[in-house]
């Protein structure tokens, strides 16, 4: 045989070869991932059956209106927006679920409870979101002394405030 033959044979079986270890990780990869998808539809199907449940367990947050030093900056709109803003979620359930998926808490508190759940997840961003444009202002304002911290402790937000 000659030298020729025998290099394009090699060339040959190494193409071929390639072209079953792709062909076998890409079945593997697929069935991998079809395995993933059923236990999210099925655990999913587990969650739309789950019957609602009780919220009082939950980490409401409590925002300490007589600890904000809402006396600031009186005179300016947006600040007055921000105190109004407060004042209202101050009397609205406020829940921090980040890292919770949908299907983690209807599976946790039952599928009925999955629009409270969120409205009480979406004030808690509204919160903390209006709590630092307020600390932003009241920094550019030169009340730097007045501004609160918002900070976690086991899971349940605190605010640190100075002067």
């Amino acid at each position: 045989m000659s030298l020729k033959f025998l290099a394009s044979l090699f060339i040959f079986i190494v193409f071929v070869y390639t072209i079953l270890v792709v062909a076998q990780n890409t079945r593997r990869q697929r069935a991998l991932t079809e395995k993933k998808e059923q236990e999210f539809w099925d655990r999913e199907k587990k969650a739309n059956s789950v019957r609602k449940k009780p919220l009082d367990g939950l980490d409401y947050v409590k925002i300490p209106l007589e600890k904000l030093p809402m006396n600031a900056l009186s005179e300016d709109e947006k600040a007055r927006e921000y105190k109004e803003l407060l004042t209202y979620l101050s009397t609205q359930p406020v829940v921090n679920l980040t890292g919770f998926t949908n299907t983690d808490l209807k599976l946790e508190y039952g599928t009925a409870n999955i629009t409270p759940l969120s409205q009480y997840d979406q004030n808690y961003t509204v919160l903390v979101r209006t709590l630092q444009q307020w600390a932003d202002l009241l920094l550019e304002s030169g009340n730097g002394s007045r501004v609160c911290r918002l900070h976690r402790h086991r899971r349940q937000p605190y605010l640190l405030c100075a002067g």
